[in-house]
């Protein structure tokens, strides 16, 4: 066998090596080929749908025209700088490129002096060659697969939720491997953390659900029902209200809800009985929270203007954050506020925010614990149509994809397995 057929040989086995460890890793690598561009093309873009937002607060009037016109200006500005920062990086790589083609160096132009013969040489250079190929293609497989073991380490799905259009998910107050999953057609339940899920004997549409100190609360075609704390047991309740949206506060039995008319009620006894709020929802709603730090809050995740806030006066304003801070779609599916993260944020002006707030996208789950002032986007990379926790332990979250495909987080969203 010739040097060069050896030499070849090699070479394709190392290849193929590569490739075939490689392979399920090509979508997410393509994905971070260049962070910098990325992260360039995201500041950009988060800079157009602020000003998409700014334009859809002046419509509503929550903003004057003139705010209008100086976030607006101050918006251009920044996505101008972006760019001017993003051209100067692109002059100063390529001109550090020419300075290394510059300074690479020659081969020489004739033999050494004394060396030994071209035809004695040749083939100790190929064996040399063959076996630094070899080497170096062994150690790329290696580099790579470990960190590939090590990301796909950060996202794992645990299970499936075996349902298609999940609306909502609740976990357990007192236990956090108990789930319940609401859907068009019912209710599913998970007792291993979602790993492995089952039917509920509860045969009608379901539009919401949350989790109470006591069991769980869900909101279906024939009014709200009360469960058990396994989510397996369900009674209806008393009340006739026609809810459409559910959600619980962390520190106490509180239940905010909104009806099919926009209309927004509070319980204090899970669901029992209800009282108005002075507060009209906002349209296209698609997930509810209540934020009770500092003060209470109604904040709304909505299709069409992301992630709207309000007191108890009525009056919403933008959640989405600011410039770099901003989320980049306002079609958000889902929120979640956990008061016992253990972050802690004061503005300038002396605000204080406790907890932290997350809200499923298409492009994952964010978070924020500066009162929604900005959002930073988590590891998680999928199609997130739920994102939810457990009072009894604030570390954890669960995320559900569009197909139903189920996420688990034991560090605050930092890791998902």
């Amino acid at each position: 066998m010739t040097p060069v057929v050896l030499l070849v040989g090699l070479a394709l086995v190392a290849v193929g090596g590569l490739a075939w460890v490689t392979s399920p890793l090509l979508r997410d690598t393509a994905r971070r080929v260049s962070p910098r561009r990325q992260q360039f093309s995201d500041d950009v873009q988060r800079s157009l749908d602020l000003m998409t937002d700014l334009d859809l607060e002046r419509l509503r009037g929550a903003i004057s025209d003139a705010e209008h016109a100086e976030l607006t200006a101050e918006t251009r500005r920044q996505a101008a700088l972006e760019l001017s920062a993003h051209e100067r990086r692109r002059a100063r790589a390529e001109a550090h490129v020419e300075h290394l083609l510059a300074e690479r160096p020659r081969m020489p132009e004739r033999a050494t002096p004394g060396a030994a013969p071209a035809s004695t040489r040749r083939p100790l250079v190929w064996l040399l060659m063959g076996a630094t190929l070899t080497v170096g293609l062994v150690a790329v497989v290696l580099i790579v697969t470990l960190g590939a073991r090590e990301g796909l380490g950060e996202q794992t799905a645990v299970g499936n939720v075996g349902v298609a259009a999940i609306v909502a998910v609740a976990v357990s107050s007192t236990d956090p491997e108990t789930l319940v999953a609401a859907h068009p057609a019912g209710l599913q339940v998970s007792n291993d953390g979602g790993a492995t899920w089952q039917p509920v004997d509860f045969p009608r549409a379901t539009s919401s659900v949350a989790a109470t100190r006591s069991g769980f609360v869900a909101v279906s075609d024939d009014g709200p029902f009360r469960g058990d704390g396994t989510g397996a047991g369900w009674i209806p309740g008393a009340s006739s209200l026609d809810l459409a949206r559910l959600a619980s506060a962390g520190h106490s039995d509180l239940l905010i809800a909104i009806d099919t008319t926009g209309a927004v009620h509070a319980s204090d006894d899970d669901g029992s009985t209800w009282r108005s709020l002075p507060v009209a929802a906002p349209p296209n709603v698609t997930g509810l929270a209540i934020v009770e730090q500092p003060e209470l809050q109604i904040v709304v995740s909505t299709s069409t203007e992301g992630v709207l806030a309000a007191g108890l006066d009525g009056s919403w304003r933008s959640a989405n954050g600011f410039v770099n801070g901003a989320l980049p779609t306002v079609n958000v599916r889902s929120l979640h506020y956990e008061p016992n993260s253990g972050d802690q944020y004061v503005s300038p002006t002396g605000q204080e925010f406790q907890g932290a707030v997350y809200v499923a996208t298409d492009a994952g789950v964010f978070k924020s614990v500066d009162g929604m002032q900005s959002w930073n986007r988590l590891v998680l990379a999928a199609d997130i149509v739920v994102v939810t926790g457990s009072a009894a332990a604030p570390r954890d979250l669960y995320a559900v994809a569009r197909d139903g495909t189920v996420f688990r987080s034991r560090d605050l969203g930092a890791s998902w397995g």
